[in-house]
């Protein structure tokens, strides 16, 4: 039996499907930096970004989390 593995950026990508998560690269190639970038329009609150950036995949959920808890109250 062949073991199921989702790699962390298509987890976070659908966990926040209103964002295009990507991994930055360093002039060598190697991946440093987590980014995420709004699609459509940002919602028009305070501390609303149009991206956010981290330094490893765990930050990056984390500022998403809250980000999309802005959206939610802008929406309300």
């Amino acid at each position: 039996m062949e073991a199921l593995t989702i790699d962390v950026m298509t987890v976070l990508a659908l966990d926040f499907p209103g964002w295009h998560v990507w991994r930055s690269r360093s002039a060598s190639g190697r991946e440093t930096g987590w980014h995420a970038t709004r699609k459509g329009r940002r919602p028009r609150l305070s501390g609303a970004l149009p991206m956010v950036s981290a330094a490893d995949a765990a930050a990056l959920r984390s500022s998403l989390a809250q980000q999309e808890a802005l959206s939610r109250e802008a929406a309300a």
